[in-house]
């Protein structure tokens, strides 16, 4: 197996979890928000076609969907801060009836200077779908919501092993439930884009422990979680999975 890996680089951003009002944020991108991503860069490049962009846009993830077997995050070189900040926004939200509405919440942001984006194929791609898949993730621009706004920096190929390592990249808790979890955080993640249907969240745990400074609270990667049954390296690190 391949693996294709970005390094992404925020202001802030903000991926917020299903709530009404108070919108609190992820920690990490989802895998909906990764996955939505890289298919927008692949649609930007074009020879999709459709009768309208949702059709276009779930025709495409499909595809994707069936040559990952994993997507990931994690922060790389950085701790995770989350700040409250109010946010007023307004929205046209394509409604005859109510063209725009007034979004006014209390929404959480998170400073991570640096995220690792991690794509696993599950086959060795042809030169032609690499050379494409590395396209799209620099056409990457946003994560999730119109608030994530952010940059790749750079990317690379890299190889998966299946050796040990700790492990750095959020995992469905469901598959790890019954291990011996030393810690960690679980969240509610999209495991793929809704397009404005109902879907279920999914509990990943994440490798991350909670610290505290005075009033406020940050994160950082942990080695003690558990060992991946996968690993990568990539921008010097090594960086342990659960496929």
């Amino acid at each position: 197996m391949e693996a294709l890996v970005a390094l992404l680089r925020f202001p802030f951003y903000s991926f917020g979890k299903q709530s009404y009002q108070v919108r609190q944020s992820l920690l990490l991108p989802s895998p909906s928000a990764l996955k939505g991503a890289l298919a927008k860069g692949i649609i930007l490049l074009g020879g999709k076609k459709g009768k309208s962009l949702d059709e276009i846009a779930k025709k495409t993830v499909e595809e994707l969907e069936n040559k990952l077997i994993y997507v990931g995050a994690k922060p790389y070189k950085s701790s995770i801060i989350k700040t409250p900040i109010l946010l007023k926004r307004l929205r046209n939200l394509e409604d005859q009836k109510n063209p725009e509405k007034s979004d006014a919440m209390r929404r959480e942001y998170v400073f991570a200077r640096e995220i690792l984006a991690i794509y696993v194929f599950r086959r060795k791609l042809s030169e032609e779908e690499k050379d494409l898949m590395l396209k799209a993730v620099y056409l990457i621009d946003q994560l999730g919501d119109t608030e994530c706004v952010g940059n790749v920096i750079k990317t690379e190929w890299v190889e998966v092993k299946e050796e040990k390592a700790p492990l750095k990249t959020y995992v469905k808790f469901k598959k790890v439930s019954k291990m011996s979890i030393n810690g960690g955080i679980i969240e509610n993640m999209l495991e793929t884009p809704n397009f404005g249907n109902k879907v279920k969240e999914e509990p990943y745990l994440l490798p991350l422990i909670e610290k505290r400074y005075r009033r406020s609270s940050y994160y950082v990667e942990s080695d003690r979680i558990f060992d991946g049954n996968y690993k990568i390296i990539a921008f010097d690190e090594v960086i342990g999975l659960w496929i």
